[in-house]
């Protein structure tokens, strides 16, 4: 089995690889399949989540391999990520915050595909037991904001139809989710001042299988 230790001065800039996830953000949920929700592998030091390979029939991951690793350990702050592979690249990590999320696209009774390359759409499976999965109406529920990719073609509407009256354009600004339903999702935007009143309206958070939105979990 390959292991490769991830570059130690990534991990001591954390802020510099948040950036550098955050470029790729937009361009990746614009281009690749939304899949099912996000999963959250536990954060502790001395476990392991194993990457598996394999043919999956009948719920039974058939010819599997452990293809890989990502294992936990205690740093002077907070867990640190000890080994990982060199291609690995999560949809979130700020792990002084306790959050590891990878994107889940598909699910059986034990096994979670999930896409453990974000850059590339490289995925591989996991143990089911090994993460709690978030399916993204719940998960979009409980992030900070979420932000319009293209509000020229997405603007906030008054109805979750297509051919409702607009309410406002929201640009770039961080509007807070609310209520989903369907591919819509009911969104208000974030007050500036105690007394200032929020503008409600819906969105489209998703079309088919490409994604509308991006987000942003910390304030």
């Amino acid at each position: 089995m390959y292991k490769a230790t991830l570059s130690k001065s990534l991990f001591k800039k954390p802020a510099l690889f948040i950036l550098l996830a955050f470029i790729y953000l937009q361009s990746f949920a614009q281009q690749q399949p939304t899949g099912l929700g996000i999963v959250s592998p536990q954060i502790k030091a001395g476990t392991t989540l194993y990457l598996y390979s394999g043919q999956l029939i009948d719920d039974l991951l058939h010819h599997s391999t452990i293809k890989d690793s990502i294992t936990f350990t205690e740093g002077q702050y907070n867990i640190e990520i000890s080994t990982a592979p060199a291609w690995f690249v999560p949809e979130h990590l700020k792990l002084d915050y306790e959050i590891f999320q990878l994107r889940a696209v598909t699910l059986s009774r034990n096994w979670i595909e999930v896409i453990v390359n974000k850059k590339t759409g490289k995925t591989a499976w996991i143990d089911r037991n090994a993460v709690i999965l978030q399916y993204w109406p719940e998960f979009l529920l409980h992030v900070f904001g979420v932000e319009v990719i293209n509000a020229a073609a997405n603007p906030v509407r008054i109805k979750p139809l297509d051919n409702a009256s607009t309410v406002f354009n929201p640009g770039r600004s961080s509007l807070r989710p609310i209520a989903v339903q369907g591919e819509w999702m009911k969104v208000a935007t974030i007050q500036e001042s105690p007394n200032s009143i929020p503008k409600l309206g819906w969105i489209r958070w998703k079309k088919g299988n490409q994604l509308l939105i991006s987000w942003s979990l910390l304030s």
